[in-house]
């Protein structure tokens, strides 16, 4: 029987899924193999084995720090020239140039970078990089940015952010006694608020722009800021004021807007939620 045989010379497509053998019908299937073992796959079709490894540094292997607890790679890639393989052990991260290890991190006797990254967080770590920066998130770990300047100066720094929502571990609520009355069921209609009691006392000391609250007031900051502070003796006796915010260790509370003339220290006052009130 004749023997035939068939030259292939592109092997672009690489290697063949297994659900995709016997997909003649696709042109891919013509520039693919079933199997790719030890090859690098050419883009001008072509194939060559792959180069192999090379010994360039022994990792710890004590304690904590031992590579046995952990180890992720994460390329680097900087420009054209310079080009990074950066090592992540224990809170340690080693970096790899042109197949040798970067000494002296930072000018110090360190070869490695110390981070915050810790050998149980590693599999799970997620990354993106850009220019000369590297960003390093995981769900134990703030944000993370790691920062090239040359070869050898490399730093790691926690990710600040503004206005960062918090969750209320101690909170504390203010919940003062009103009664609010409509005058119908339907239409245009008035509420009177009438026998409400807030938070009592009498002020430490004033300013136009500051009351001081009673020693014995909430030591939580601004626990009263949006709510109202009104005088119930004094020069400005009926007059109220909003509490734009409150320092729980000085009792001090600043308010919107300013008073006339401060009031003076034992005069008495009330906090109530600031819709129950008019600012005077």
């Amino acid at each position: 029987m004749a023997r035939f045989t068939s030259i292939m010379t592109n092997f672009s497509t690489g290697e063949l899924d297994p659900l995709l053998r016997s997909r003649v019908d696709l042109d891919q299937y013509n520039n693919a193999l079933a199997k790719a073992t030890n090859v690098l796959i050419q883009p001008q079709g072509g194939l060559r084995r792959r180069p192999g490894t090379k010994h360039i540094l022994e990792l710890p292997n004590t304690s904590t720090e031992s590579a046995g607890n952990g180890v992720r790679m994460v390329p680097f890639q900087f420009s054209v020239d310079d080009s990074y393989m950066l090592v992540f052990t224990h809170q340690r991260m080693y970096v790899i140039k042109n197949g040798a290890l970067v000494t002296a991190i930072n000018g110090g006797a360190n070869n490695y970078l110390a981070t915050s990254i810790t050998s149980a967080m590693v599999d799970d770590m997620c990354w993106t990089q850009s220019a000369d920066t590297l960003i390093v998130v995981h769900p134990d770990l703030q944000p993370l940015r790691i920062t090239r300047t040359t070869d050898s100066a490399w730093t790691a720094t926690a990710i600040t952010f503004d206005s960062i929502p918090k969750y209320a571990f101690n909170l504390q609520t203010f919940a003062p006694v009103a009664t609010i009355t409509p005058s119908a069921v339907s239409g245009n209609i008035t509420l009177t608020v009438s026998a409400y009691t807030g938070d009592t006392g009498n002020l430490q000391a004033a300013t136009t722009t500051t009351v001081t609250l009673k020693s014995a007031a909430s030591s939580t900051d601004n626990i009263y800021a949006g709510l109202c502070v009104r005088m119930t003796t004094g020069a400005q006796v009926n007059k109220a004021r909003k509490i734009v915010s409150y320092n729980g260790t000085t009792k001090v509370a600043t308010i919107f807007p300013a008073w006339e003339t401060a009031p003076l220290a034992g005069d008495s006052y009330k906090v109530v939620p600031f819709a129950l009130e008019s600012v005077d």
